[in-house]
């Protein structure tokens, strides 16, 4: 089982009301920031496999793959699909955007503001739309997936920003956006 599956398994289990159970604050807490991860832990896939391979492929070298797998950084994913320029891409890579920036955000209050309190409706709202995620990202065609594999894991500073300005100015199609 993959680790994404392994965390919304994980937070359905949490917010299951099966038998009479009433989940409790920490539960429906607990189950959007496992519905946050699973969603990071299917990005971290989709970039090794753009980056690297295809986890599966015996050709795959497992140490670059999971260097790979391991680099996002949360800060830079919510800059990346926040970012005004996210419009480029096609509206299916923007809703992916919006809905991550949206759990983020919903993972950010529950582990940072300790008086947040959620309820079951919005726990689950939040788990199911980690699934949406999870399946978008699988259905993306492979251009998108790598145009937004590079987009959410490197840094719009520096080099980075330069040169997108400059593939942006000579070849309007050059990270695939649209």
């Amino acid at each position: 089982m993959k680790a994404w599956e392994e965390k919304l398994s994980t937070a359905e289990f949490l917010i299951s009301t099966d038998g009479g159970r009433k989940p409790n604050q920490e539960h429906l807490k607990s189950a959007i920031g496992e519905a946050y991860y699973a969603v990071l832990h299917g990005l971290e896939t989709m970039c090794a496999n753009c980056f690297i391979g295809d986890e599966n492929a015996p050709d795959t070298p497992d140490k670059a793959w999971l260097e790979a797998y391991r680099s996002l950084k949360h800060g830079v994913v919510r800059s990346a699909c926040t970012h005004p320029e996210i419009e480029r891409f096609p509206f299916r890579v923007q809703s992916l955007a919006s809905s991550i920036g949206f759990l983020q955000n919903a993972r950010h209050s529950i582990d940072y503001h300790p008086r947040t309190l959620v309820d079951l409706q919005i726990s689950r709202f939040c788990v199911s739309m980690a699934r949406r995620c999870i399946e978008s990202i699988n259905k993306l065609p492979k251009k998108d997936r790598i145009a937004f594999s590079a987009w959410i894991a490197f840094e719009r500073t520096g080099g980075v920003a330069d040169a997108r300005k400059r593939a942006k100015s000579s070849d309007p199609d050059a990270l695939h956006f649209r």
